[in-house]
């Protein structure tokens, strides 16, 4: 892990540095729509790969720690393996290491929370991907509706939470809209993620276009969106 100076100053000796200087998240960090990841960075350096020399520099120092341990030994070093010194000793996927734009959701929701990753940022264990980037289903998963839903077919977690773990993400009901409300609410969701308008209007704007795709009554999206 690094800080903001720190990957400035890796910048500045090779710009050749910046695939291998990522943001790094945390649950915590998601918001509906955005995320934020301050100003912690993680150097991925993963199996098979050859970083740059000064992404090799910065990690020397640490070299003591970063060795391979022998085989039935302990103290320093990290775990036994046949990976170099300055890779991650276990690969972290294709997913986790690709840089295409996904979406981000927390493991533990307390409301709906799911946020587009444009920048490609690294997540910790607390925060699942999705390998799509797909505004429509962002709609949904940001939508009272889905926090409805979930409250009531997802694991309970403390103080109201829910786990909403993948399999029970692969089977959640996806309405398929007309090709026309498809577009409005795609375009509404490109207006929310540009921050250029008023997020409460377009939310609620979101929120009945989302329950028009799932085509409910009057009762039933007032029971879903308390309005």
């Amino acid at each position: 892990m690094i800080d903001r100076e720190r990957r400035a100053q890796l910048l500045a000796a090779d710009p050749a540095c910046a695939p291998w200087i990522r943001p790094f998240v945390k649950g915590r960090d998601l918001g509906r729509w955005h995320a934020r990841h301050g100003e912690r960075f993680v150097l991925l350096v993963d199996r098979g790969s050859d970083p740059p020399p000064a992404i090799l520099a910065h990690l020397a120092h640490f070299r003591s720690a970063l060795e391979p341990r022998a085989p039935g030994t302990t103290g320093a070093g990290r775990k036994p393996g046949s990976y170099r010194w300055f890779e991650l000793q276990d690969p972290v996927g294709a997913l986790a290491a690709s840089a295409a734009p996904r979406l981000l959701y927390q493991d533990i929701q307390t409301s709906q929370t799911c946020c587009l990753d444009d920048q490609a940022l690294v997540p910790d264990t607390t925060v699942w991907m999705l390998p799509t980037d797909d505004r429509y289903l962002l709609a949904i998963l940001n939508s009272p509706l889905y926090g409805w839903y979930a409250r009531r077919r997802f694991p309970p977690a403390l103080n109201g939470a829910v786990r909403p773990k993948l399999a029970y993400i692969r089977a959640l009901p996806i309405a398929t809209p007309t090709p026309d409300l498809r577009r409005h609410i795609v375009g509404l969701v490109e207006r929310q993620l540009s921050r250029a308008e008023d997020p409460a209007a377009l939310d609620r704007a979101l929120d009945d276009a989302v329950c028009e795709a799932y085509a409910l009554s009057r009762a039933e999206r007032q029971r879903a969106t308390g309005r």
